[in-house]
């Protein structure tokens, strides 16, 4: 899930929504400094298309690290942070006005 996109009603949970997951024995990728580093190829396009919006010129790490624990590391890519940001880039970049063009209760694929 892309933060601030509804999820389908016939959604399937996220594979780390409880304290262990059956189906993986590695845990997501937590690390401040691993996903700094992972986010460098894409920093420059974080900051326009994902801005902090008290500061919106400004790289915030701790604003993305927080969006990654509380959704990435649920999403279909715990171990991939550079896989996640990519996606909700793309998404973004074909939303000419996110804002005016995303309609509550619609569901979006990326």
């Amino acid at each position: 899930m892309v933060y601030g996109l509804k999820m389908p009603t016939t959604f399937r949970f996220p594979p780390f929504n409880a304290a262990t997951n059956p189906c993986c024995s590695m845990a997501p990728i937590t690390s401040r400094s691993v996903l700094k580093k992972a986010l460098t190829p894409i920093r420059s396009n974080l900051i326009p298309l994902w801005p902090v919006l008290k500061n919106p010129t400004q790289p915030s790490t701790g604003f993305w690290e927080s969006e990654w624990l509380k959704h990435g590391t649920c999403s279909d890519y715990p171990y991939y942070p550079l896989d996640y940001f990519k996606s909700a880039l793309t998404l973004r970049q074909g939303l000419t006005n996110p804002v005016m063009e995303l309609t509550p209760g619609n569901i979006y694929m990326v």
